[in-house]
């Protein structure tokens, strides 16, 4: 058997004929401005200005909500506080205005 030993232009790219390849220099145009950059040009007020705005805005509509709903259940209780006092003192003023029809005034009590 005989052993085949790789020449140097059997390592070059297998497309590339050696025959093909010339020595002369590739002139490389100037590339311009990539169009992909205009769209990330076009995120960044939004990554700038509108998310942090969003954030902003969840946490104080968050905070709003819980401070919205302390406040909302301290008047509830202050509104019930005041119905049942304004109740209260309404039974006493019907329950003395019967009292003093059926009994009569005792001798401490003037008028």
């Amino acid at each position: 058997m005989t052993q085949h030993i790789s020449s140097p232009t059997d390592q070059q790219h297998p497309s590339t004929h050696p025959s093909d390849v010339t020595n002369t220099p590739v002139e490389e145009t100037p590339r311009g401005f990539s169009g992909r950059w205009l769209g990330l040009l076009a995120l960044l007020p939004i990554a700038c200005c509108a998310l942090p705005l969003l954030v902003v805005g969840g946490v104080t509509a968050g905070s709003g909500a819980l401070l919205g709903g302390v406040t909302g259940g301290l008047l509830l209780l202050a509104g019930a506080a005041i119905v049942g006092i304004w109740a209260m003192r309404r039974r006493s003023r019907t329950r003395d205005a019967h009292s003093s029809t059926t009994t009569p005034p005792s001798r401490d009590r003037c008028c």
